[in-house]
């Protein structure tokens, strides 16, 4: 590997040791400075590496729901006006949506969708709230979010002043529910796909 330059798109999981690895397909990153005022001493990439002062890329203690080499779901419980809320992260350290293939961002939809599904059988939302942000931490993430009409902030965002003291009751094991839903979701891709490649040879 060439010195000050990283292979940035196949990277160790989640986890793992800081080691990125080459593969056919790597491209370079280039450092970007950093974020001012948010305590980082070190920079972000462009792409896919994993940042030690990416708070995302340096998480730990997380109850995660379901993971592959590319992407994870978590439980959030530091939001007081969300307590049901799911987080899907992808891996590398990427910004935006346009910076993964088309396959990578159909796979990243799948899962918020079947997060979603699997949050409105366990729980019976008023509404699911969907969005990825990133402008204080570019690591690209969506958060999936169960809104009650007793929540503290319904109708408005979660992150808007409490309008009310929440009154939602949520099942105990609710984390473990999503998480065999996502599961067993999962499984049935890997059948599917097993059967496609024995019938089809794709």
């Amino acid at each position: 590997m060439a010195a000050g330059r990283i292979f940035v798109s196949d990277i160790t999981p989640y986890g793992g040791a800081d080691v990125v690895r080459p593969s056919e397909n790597a491209v370079w990153a280039r450092p970007e400075p950093c974020l001012r005022g948010l305590g980082y001493n070190a920079p972000f990439f462009t792409a896919g590496v994993r940042m030690k002062d990416c708070p995302i890329c340096a998480a730990s203690g997380e109850e995660v729901l379901w993971r592959n080499d590319r992407m994870r779901v978590i439980a959030v419980h530091d939001e007081a006006n969300a307590p049901a809320f799911c987080r899907v992260i992808w891996h590398a350290h990427v910004a935006e949506m346009t910076d993964l293939s088309a396959a990578d961002r159909y796979e990243l939809m799948e899962t918020v969708c079947h997060v979603e599904r699997a949050m409105r059988r366990v729980l019976r939302p008023a509404k699911i709230n969907l969005a990825s942000l990133g402008n204080v931490v570019p690591h690209l993430h969506w958060h999936v979010i169960a809104r009650f009409a007793d929540d503290a902030c319904f109708p408005a965002s979660i992150w808007a002043a409490a309008e009310r003291k929440s009154a939602v009751s949520l099942p105990e094991d609710w984390t473990r529910q999503v998480a065999d839903i996502l599961a067993d979701e999962a499984g049935k891709k890997l059948v599917i796909r097993a059967l496609s490649q024995h019938e089809y040879g794709v």
